[in-house]
């Protein structure tokens, strides 16, 4: 809205005002007219917290696909190593993260031992360790949504407020 359309329906306005009703009714009408709807905001909130909820119940879903994934991905590396002997980034990523070397053969280690870390260059099994670690990722991520839906949900109830307070407000102008 410019400067003009406001200064036009100012002086509407104002000349209604001489009867107290009829301006009541062409405020409270200008008013709608020129504010965005109240609620708008809840409703992306809403949005928003539907979003994240649908988020989580994948992830919760899924969470076992994700970690047989991690395990034949790792198992895949390995195998690829031990038959090309070339340089494996992925099998060294498995070993920082989970602390480990090799899979469930105990001779698996001496096949790998160049990309372990120095501290773990004994033989223990990845594929148990990649999984204990992923449970303990998706539990942190678990908490995560469950307090950022807590604060949605608060952030739902003060707009609300917020809103309801904003419209007594202005039904007493």
């Amino acid at each position: 809205m410019d400067k003009a359309e406001h200064r036009d329906m100012s002086a509407r306005l104002e000349a209604t005002e001489g009867n107290t009703a009829k301006g009541q009714l062409r405020s409270h009408s200008l008013l709608e007219i020129v504010s965005p709807r109240r609620d708008d905001f809840f409703v992306c909130l809403l949005v928003i917290f539907a979003a994240e909820v649908t988020a989580g119940v994948i992830a919760f879903l899924g969470r076992q696909e994700a970690v047989k994934h991690a395990k034949k991905l790792y198992t895949d590396a390995y195998y690829d190593y031990v038959n090309n002997k070339g340089e494996n980034t992925t099998l060294q990523d498995f070993h920082t993260i989970a602390k480990c070397c090799g899979i469930e053969d105990p001779k698996s280690a001496e096949n790998v031992r160049s990309l372990c870390v120095d501290s773990y260059k004994e033989h223990k099994d990845c594929l148990p360790e990649i999984e204990k670690v992923l449970h303990k990722q998706f539990q942190i991520v678990g908490i995560l949504a469950v307090a950022t839906a807590g604060i949605t949900i608060f952030g739902m109830i003060f707009s609300m407020v917020l809103c309801c307070a904003i419209r007594n407000s202005r039904d007493m102008l």
